[in-house]
């Protein structure tokens, strides 16, 4: 155990010089301080632009490759879109949809006047909460995730209190299956005091900033809040790699010295836990005790 901790010190000297690495999409995980807690409501709340749709789309591959059925409320692009826009990124959602695995509920059309699509008017929310419950009883008991992408055209289409409810309602639905429910806003794009109540409600949230200088951009990615979890809420840099997705830009040093930590806390586990180890049991005081002059 002390060699490996050597071994780790000798590496943060190491890579002082070159302190910058690439981490994959596992790192999410490592922020969130594990998988997304099943049975939950995830915000995924962000700057126009700030790869907030890539992130749902990337959480829903997931979902669907781990055998889950799945359904994508879409408000912001038209089904053959989406189906292209992952097929860029290698998520093959063809199959999950032959299969039933995968429904995506086309909100979209209707906004943008080419059709109908699934919903005649993506503004009545009745409607849609009668077809995702018929989705729901279709899994007979099982998990579902519903992605929904995203919040902006709700708003803009009913008051707030009616588009508050229905977001509670359906992500109380959704969370009582075991699954989860996962929803994109934009920031500024909704009320200041509708985010803040989304954000109460909500049992993860996931914030994405990003700032453009001299023609190129930077993303940022941070974890204020997520239920039952220790979370480092630091904001990390990502790229979107177009075969990867997210690719987060990581202190080379910090996770070292994480990983010192880490050992440092196994081993003293591990000492205090070892059997035939006891504290000295205090020797009683002969005599009275010394008085203080």
């Amino acid at each position: 155990m002390v060699a490996g901790i050597v071994a780790v010190l000798g590496g943060i000297v190491t890579v002082k010089r070159f302190d910058t690495s690439l981490e994959g999409f596992q790192h999410l995980e490592q922020m969130m301080g594990g998988p997304l807690p099943r049975g939950s409501s995830i915000l995924l709340l962000g700057d126009a632009g700030s790869g907030k749709t890539i992130l749902s789309y990337q959480l829903l591959h997931d979902e669907l490759e781990s055998a889950r059925l799945c359904a994508l409320l879409s408000y912001d692009a038209f089904p053959e879109d989406v189906q292209a826009r992952m097929t860029e990124f290698g998520w093959d959602i063809i199959s999950h949809l032959r299969k039933g695995r995968l429904k995506i509920i086309d909100c979209y059309s209707g906004l943008a006047g080419q059709g109908e699509g699934a919903i005649k008017d993506p503004s009545d929310l009745t409607e849609l909460n009668i077809q995702i419950t018929a989705f729901i009883a279709k899994a007979k008991g099982g998990p579902v995730t519903v992605v929904l992408d995203s919040l902006t055209p709700i708003f803009n289409g009913v008051d707030e209190k009616q588009a508050i409810n229905f977001i509670q309602t359906l992500g109380a639905k959704v969370k009582k299956t075991g699954g989860l429910f996962i929803e994109t806003a934009s920031k500024g794009a909704i009320p200041d005091d509708a985010a803040a109540k989304l954000r109460t409600m909500a049992d993860g949230v996931i914030e994405l900033g990003i700032v453009r200088s001299r023609g190129k951009s930077h993303r940022f990615l941070s974890v204020p809040k997520m239920e039952r979890r220790r979370i480092s809420s630091d904001s990390v840099s990502f790229q979107i790699d177009r075969t990867r997705g997210f690719v987060f830009r990581v202190s080379r040093f910090s996770l070292l010295k994480k990983r010192v930590f880490d050992l440092l806390a196994q081993h003293h586990i591990l000492r205090s836990t070892e059997p035939g180890e006891r504290k000295p049991a205090p020797q009683p005081s002969k005599g009275p005790p010394n008085r203080l002059r």
